[in-house]
């Protein structure tokens, strides 16, 4: 969970707030938003749906992400993506120029939002990392790497918990594989205790993930 510095909790105080249920829309793609939105809590789903119909999870913002970003800082006239509740939500919701005026005015604020989007940057690459592996088992073991970055929590010395909870189908939207496909993926890294999972929320074995990737991307998932 993102800690917001007192000066930008401060400026949110003053706005009010909206809840939203799990799977409630708060932006449709090609909306000119009304306000902008700071994640409060719960977590909210970020995606494009295909020519054939097919949901295609572009990322996840959490607690102190603004959303939609393109929006906020005058990148784009519209929302480009759907925004819906992955969780149970509540959002500051704050009228787009105060807030893009707050980021700038206040050093604190502008250095949060930039950490933010370094890290965000940081961990898209590997999303789109993951969307170029031509083997399932490698797409779903980059997908995981990119969660544990953006949300997992080192629970004991090589091991990462991902405290969002996920269904195959979230998974296999994130990689455009099928549920079947990545079930089956699943089946095998838990057979191999590369991952563990209850409740739809994953363990990750770094060290043994670390080894079948071949690289050292894994020694440090602290962005």
């Amino acid at each position: 969970m993102s800690i917001l510095p007192a000066e930008f909790s401060e400026f949110l105080a003053k706005y009010p707030t909206r809840k939203l249920k799990k799977g409630w829309p708060i932006l449709y793609q090609g909306e000119v938003p009304r306000t902008a939105y700071v994640i409060k809590k719960g977590m909210i789903k970020v995606y494009d749906i295909s020519t054939s119909g097919e949901e295609k999870v572009v990322t996840f913002d959490s607690v102190g992400d603004i959303l939609p970003s393109s929006w906020v800082f005058k990148k784009s006239p519209v929302s480009l993506y759907y925004f819906d509740a992955f969780t149970d939500c509540e959002v500051y919701a704050v009228p787009r120029q105060a807030l893009f005026d707050a980021i700038h005015a206040h050093k604190e604020i502008l250095e949060y939002a930039l950490d933010k989007y370094v890290s965000m940057y940081v961990t898209a690459t590997l999303h789109i990392f993951a969307l170029e592996q031509t083997k399932s088992s490698d797409k779903l073991l980059r997908i995981l790497q990119y969660m544990a970055m953006r949300f997992g929590k080192e629970i004991k010395p090589g091991y990462k918990y991902i405290d969002v909870q996920l269904t195959h189908l979230d998974l296999a939207h994130m990689i455009g594989m099928t549920r079947e496909t990545t079930s089956v993926e699943l089946g095998k890294l838990r057979k191999a205790n590369v991952i563990s999972y209850k409740n739809q929320r994953y363990t990750l074995n770094v060290t043994k993930m670390q080894r079948i990737l071949g690289a050292d991307e894994f020694k440090s998932l602290d962005v």
